[in-house]
């Protein structure tokens, strides 16, 4: 019977270290040629061919209006299926969204309160793909933010709406489906990604 890893003494431990160090190139190896063909090319220096999918994205993180809390959804609609570098591997979307913010604002007496807010996001999303199934975005656009003493209080719009800008990274840990880190204005999250 096999010893449990953990009993394993040191000598053992560098031996399965060294075994593993050795066969690290040969695991580096590219899939044979079947498999690389069924795959989408994830290089930066791969122009893409074909139709790229539609995303839908959901989040939730910290807001930067506020400060407070932001979750929401995304739709990536393609506009460009090769991006706007015609030798490099990206693409360029619509996204469109909704997101609900729990975020603290000045009422129509001067006070501070806290309440929940509605933003639109509408942003131009610009995304590089890399070797094992990273990629890296940037995106810009609007957001248009109904802001909680007009949900609650009707006393008008405190923000109307702002630049929206971010940059995030996107592994893929599934065919069709992504972990996402996004990092900008109006807030910071992290989500889930599928590809329709």
């Amino acid at each position: 019977m096999p010893r449990p890893l953990a009993r394993c003494g040191p000598r053992v431990a560098a031996e399965l270290l060294l075994a593993l160090a050795l066969a690290s190139p040969a695991l580096a190896q590219a899939p044979p040629e079947d498999a690389a063909a069924a795959e989408e090319p994830f290089y930066v220096d791969d122009p893409f061919t074909g139709a790229r999918p539609w995303h839908l994205g959901v989040h939730a993180g910290v807001s930067h209006f506020g400060p407070g809390l932001a979750a929401g959804a995304r739709v990536g609609i393609p506009l460009v299926d090769n991006g706007f570098i015609s030798t490099l591997n990206n693409a360029v979307f619509l996204s469109v969204g909704a997101d609900l913010y729990y975020t603290r604002y000045r009422t129509g007496a001067g006070q501070d309160d806290a309440g929940l807010g509605v933003g639109v996001p509408l942003t131009v999303h610009w995304e590089f793909y890399f070797p094992r199934r990273w990629s890296a975005y940037a995106e810009l656009g609007l957001n248009v933010f109904l802001s909680p003493s007009l949900l609650r209080d009707g006393e008008g719009i405190e923000a109307g709406g702002w630049i929206a800008a971010a940059a995030g990274a996107v592994w893929r840990f599934a065919d069709r489906a992504a972990l996402e880190l996004r990092l900008g204005n109006p807030y910071s999250a992290v989500g889930l990604r599928f590809d329709l």
